[in-house]
């Protein structure tokens, strides 16, 4: 078995790394690919604070299936978990499967107390048998690429360096609602999204270049994230560019590519749709220097 361990919370271009070795590594030695991390955040338990998430279990798994990995062990983190020294760890580790390799970042942690490091893993290679390949952190743009940095960009409505961090758009999940109909009413179809994990954290309000993922096709359109014009409440909706289907009840992804503009207040419709036909031409710009090279 060729293993490693983390939270990989984000699925970011640090993490990808260290998943492809994994896959390299098992591909060369025959050995499975497997892949250690939680149900649940370990940093929300330890700090009794949920701070919302990037990617959900679901999400996740779908992408440990995609990148290669054979196995993936989702273990609960509870307080026996975290009460457990590294060399318990690594004794039980041990016990349970034959690990050939493990491959981990320099700033994993793990064991009580986060007592564990790196150099830990190295000291008991020789013990248990294993060889250690260990990745040092990748940067974007001078920037130590982590989960918080990546959720703090997003948070900010920074939703272009958190992609270029993630190594992929940033999505939410979710099911088509129906709404107040005013965007009807003004030549402007939305669609509402509800999310389904309500955990994942939302973009900065404003205006976002948007691509909708539905029934394995993809369409642009432009989304706004913020207080409803008339009745005040919170909402995520999206108008569909060329797109005239009824898909309430349906499941979509939301990607957010760019970020167009900030919130506004509008006095009255009339201005509100101006906008809205200066948000769509700019939407439409974008679209076409969408480059290929983007997350090279």
């Amino acid at each position: 078995m060729i293993l490693t361990i983390g939270t990989f919370d984000s699925l970011h271009k640090g993490h990808l790394k260290i998943l492809n070795e994994v896959r390299k590594q098992a591909s060369r030695k025959g050995a499975k690919a497997c892949v250690i991390t939680f149900e649940n955040r370990p940093k929300h338990i330890l700090s009794r604070r949920n701070d919302g998430i990037i990617l959900g279990n679901e999400d996740r798994l779908e992408y440990f299936k995609d990148l290669g990995m054979d196995l993936v062990l989702l273990l609960r983190f509870n307080t026996k978990l975290a009460r457990m020294s590294p060399l318990e760890f690594l004794e039980r580790l041990n016990r349970s499967f034959q690990v050939q390799a493990i491959i981990v970042g320099e700033d994993f942690r793990f064991g009580s107390r986060n007592k564990g490091t790196v150099r830990t893993l190295e000291q008991y290679s020789e013990r248990f048998g294993y060889s250690l390949r260990i990745f040092r952190n990748v940067r974007e743009k001078s920037e130590k690429i982590s989960t918080s940095a990546i959720k703090n960009h997003i948070l900010k409505g920074e939703i272009e360096q958190a992609n270029r961090e993630l190594g992929r758009y940033f999505s939410l999940r979710g099911r088509v609602v129906k709404g107040q109909g005013l965007g009807k009413k003004i030549k402007f179809p939305t669609i509402n999204l509800e999310l389904i994990n309500k955990s994942i954290i939302i973009p900065d309000n404003g205006v976002y270049l948007t691509r909708i993922g539905f029934k394995d096709r993809s369409y642009y359109g432009m989304t706004y994230v913020g207080m409803k014009f008339i009745n005040k409440r919170f909402v995520i909706e999206t108008n569909i560019f060329r797109f005239h289907r009824n898909i309430y009840g349906e499941r979509i992804i939301l990607s957010f590519i760019k970020k167009l503009r900030n919130e506004k207040r509008f006095v009255s419709i009339k201005g509100l749709t101006e906008q809205l036909v200066q948000d769509r031409d700019q939407a439409i710009c974008s679209m076409k220097n969408i480059k290929r090279r983007f997350f090279s």
